[in-house]
């Protein structure tokens, strides 16, 4: 009940911060939005990426949408027996978890340059592990276990565009999973990072179809106040 809770006064914060944006800004019209993401998240020590994709519609306050993350890993462990005279064991467990989320994207401050968001996951998908012990050179196959994990992610990101439609991206925040598998649980209620290039599709499109975009912006570095 308390996970559930959690996830509602979520939702109900997220929908009560969009409202007062969207007083703020009524003329502002929703457009096509759509961008490639990124996570690198810490898990048992180790570094770990998701792969996304992210679609939905815009303004200058606010994003929302649907989004796709892909998970696919070897994930290690190790274990030390209590008796020293036993052989430590390690655990592969190839890792698939595929996460189909709704986001919703604060722009807390925005210019032609930099953006500075508040994204809200909420999320449900399908994770599945294959697991092989080794122990010496001696391999035990167990059998493969699904288990449904959602999660609420909560972050920080901020946005730099070096030409209109393309630039570099930065953000840290924290996953909260939900299973009953409570080892999953643990292992992906962590934290994240985030960094790379970030592409604007809805950009991408008018510099794919437009020429007189093309010739403007296209390789321009100093877009900005039209300049």
């Amino acid at each position: 009940m308390k996970k559930i809770i959690f996830i509602l006064v979520l939702i109900l914060v997220s929908n009560s911060a969009n409202s007062q944006f969207y007083k703020k800004h009524e003329d502002n019209k929703l457009k096509f939005y759509g961008t490639l993401d990124f996570r690198n998240s810490i898990i048992n020590h180790n570094v770990h990426e998701y792969y996304g994709l992210k679609l939905g519609a815009a303004n200058k306050s606010l994003r929302f949408g649907v989004s796709y993350h892909v998970f696919h890993k070897n994930l290690f462990k190790l274990f030390t027996e209590k008796d020293f005279l036993t052989s430590t064991l390690y655990r592969n467990n190839l890792t698939n978890y595929h996460l189909f989320s709704v986001f919703s994207e604060l722009i807390i401050h925005q210019t032609e340059r930099w953006e500075l968001l508040f994204p809200i996951h909420v999320g449900v998908g399908d994770l599945s592990q294959k697991g092989f012990n080794f122990k010496f050179k001696t391999i035990l196959p167990n059998k493969q276990n699904t288990n449904l994990l959602s999660s609420v992610v909560v972050s920080t990101k901020a946005n730099y565009r070096i030409v209109k439609w393309a630039g570099l991206t930065s953000g840290l925040g924290y996953n909260v999973a939900f299973s009953h598998n409570k080892q999953l649980q643990k292992d992906f209620s962590a934290i994240f990072y985030s960094f790379g290039i970030k592409l604007f599709f809805d950009e991408i499109g008018k510099l794919v179809t437009n020429k007189e975009y093309r010739n403007q912006y296209g390789t321009n570095t100093n877009f900005v106040n039209g300049k």
